[in-house]
């Protein structure tokens, strides 16, 4: 009896000890994971100069005509964390515009949104992603 009373506390102690040790690893991956997100949505706009925002902006010209509008995403905007894509550039190498063109309107669709990156502050800036 005594020794199956001594393994039945070892087996408690272990299964105690991985549990922590599983409730740890979670928390801090949850943590992490919450501070890369607000670190990213809280710096796209302020990680780019007037001069970057421009030569992006120029791009516009090359998808749409008779452009009417166009206005910067919010840094929370959701698609900046569009797996594959927009997710893939740092805060500094990209921008999303909403686009509002003749068009669109007399069509009656929403505003158009237009994503433009770059590798890194050397290389140019290029469409990666566009739609509603």
């Amino acid at each position: 009896m005594r020794k199956n009373g001594c393994l039945f506390a070892v087996i408690f102690c272990m299964l105690l000890a991985s549990c922590s040790v599983k409730d740890t690893i979670e928390k801090k991956i949850s943590v992490q994971g919450t501070q890369k997100t607000e670190e990213n949505t809280s710096a796209y706009s302020q990680a780019l100069t007037d001069e970057d925002k421009s030569e992006a902006k120029a791009l516009i010209a090359d998808y749409f005509t008779d452009v009417t509008a166009v206005r910067e995403a919010d840094d929370d905007d959701p698609l900046y964390t569009n797996e594959g894509i927009e997710s893939e550039y740092d805060p500094g190498n990209i921008i999303i515009y909403y686009v509002m063109t003749e068009t669109i309107k007399e069509n009656g669709n929403p505003e158009m949104k237009i994503s433009i990156a770059r590798e890194n502050e050397a290389s140019p800036w290029k469409v990666v992603n566009q739609g509603y």
